[in-house]
């Protein structure tokens, strides 16, 4: 993730599928072993949950993967989904999160359907 302005220009945080919350105060974003948010103005950036089955000595093909995911907000920016890839066919599990406790909770497992936008 980047933050880009007339001034400054610099590298916020290394993670992959990033979504800004529904009131934009808050960027979540995920890293191969964490789910985390970093508030707009680039302070307070925390570790929200974990994601589920990283360990470094499982081999890639036998552990869930965040190369291909992304994060979609709940309308109200309290929950939001994340993806885990689990296969070359992009195969996935879907993760429900609650952003203030940081319970995730796995809502759909080994599927096909792809989650863009919640209404």
């Amino acid at each position: 993730m980047l933050l880009l302005g007339p001034d400054d220009s610099r590298i916020l945080a290394l993670g992959r599928g990033a979504a800004i919350s529904p009131i934009r105060d808050q960027i979540a974003f995920l890293t191969s072993s964490n789910a985390q948010t970093i508030d707009a103005d680039t302070s307070n950036k925390r570790r929200i949950t974990g994601v589920p089955f990283y360990i470094l000595s499982i081999p890639p093909f036998a552990r869930e993967e965040t190369g291909w995911s992304k994060v979609v907000w709940s309308p109200q920016g309290d929950r939001f989904w994340f993806s885990t890839v689990l296969d070359e066919e992009f195969n996935s599990n879907y993760y429900l999160v609650d952003h203030g406790g940081g319970k995730r909770r796995r809502v759909l497992k080994n599927t096909s359907i792809d989650i863009s936008a919640w209404r």
